[in-house]
């Protein structure tokens, strides 16, 4: 996660789901839109960790001193054979 960013609270949930809330000052925009694609495009062993499809919308909204950022995100989910 880039510096100046704060991670307030991270939930994983439905075996598959990863929730990330966070706050920034208002001149890390760049770094937070940058740490949302990073973590959409990440790989493990050359497959993508999330579902690009998955999760939801990533956001960021205004508050007093900065700014909130919620990012949701899916696992990407192989059958075992």
């Amino acid at each position: 996660m880039p510096d100046g960013l704060k991670l307030d609270s991270l939930n994983f949930s439905d075996g598959k789901k990863l929730t990330l809330h966070g706050t920034a000052p208002p001149d890390k925009v760049t770094e937070i839109n940058k740490f949302e694609a990073a973590l959409r495009n990440a790989k493990v062993n050359g497959r993508r960790f999330f579902d690009a499809l998955g999760g939801e919308q990533f956001s960021t909204h205004p508050m007093p001193g900065g700014v909130s950022w919620i990012l949701i995100l899916e696992l990407k989910r192989t059958e075992v054979k």
